[in-house]
């Protein structure tokens, strides 16, 4: 038999899977704790509501695959893999893909989520966003020199015709 707070959980993994901000605060405690696989801390509904707005933009296509669900009362720990792509300089790239093994810890408080904490090894995923950061900065200087060297070629054509106009004029005197 499913317990109730496994369900609660399965709804909130739902609400990330769905990019649904609204339905996570719906399943939040007003005093709800998020702690990052690194294990910083954030509180409140509200504060974590936004967080994972920014996230979802961060990682438009982020999604959590629950392998293996235990309940024991209000504790429940999820096991299972997350994946995303993340939207940087590049944009959304295949190389920008992350996907990770990784676990949670909820507590369930009256049918809600009062913690949810993350276990997940970055190591990798922070390559690729240091790679997606070094080569966008490099792809935008290449961009500025293209214009930079486009401009002066209009430039220059500009200022060759008008001196070829001013030469025919000359010649036509």
């Amino acid at each position: 038999m499913i317990s109730n707070e496994i369900n609660v959980v399965q709804a909130f993994i739902a609400a990330i899977n769905h990019h649904d901000p609204s339905a996570l605060s719906n399943l939040m405690t007003e005093d709800h704790t998020f702690v990052d696989s690194a294990g910083r801390i954030q509180s409140g509904r509200e504060n974590m509501t936004d967080g994972w707005r920014q996230y979802f933009r961060m990682f438009p296509d982020y999604e959590i695959h629950v392998e293996k669900l235990l309940a024991d009362g209000a504790l429940v720990a999820v096991f299972g893999s997350a994946s995303g792509t993340y939207n940087g300089k590049r944009g959304l790239v295949a190389e920008n893909r992350i996907t990770m093994s990784a676990a949670w810890r909820a507590l369930v408080e009256n049918g809600r989520i009062k913690l949810w904490q993350v276990y997940a090894d970055w190591t990798e995923g922070f390559k690729i966003i240091e790679q997606d950061e070094s080569i966008g900065s490099i792809i935008r200087r290449a961009r500025t020199a293209a214009r930079a060297a486009v401009s002066e070629v209009v430039a220059c054509s500009g200022a060759g015709l008008a001196a070829n106009a001013r030469s025919r004029r000359r010649s036509v005197s």
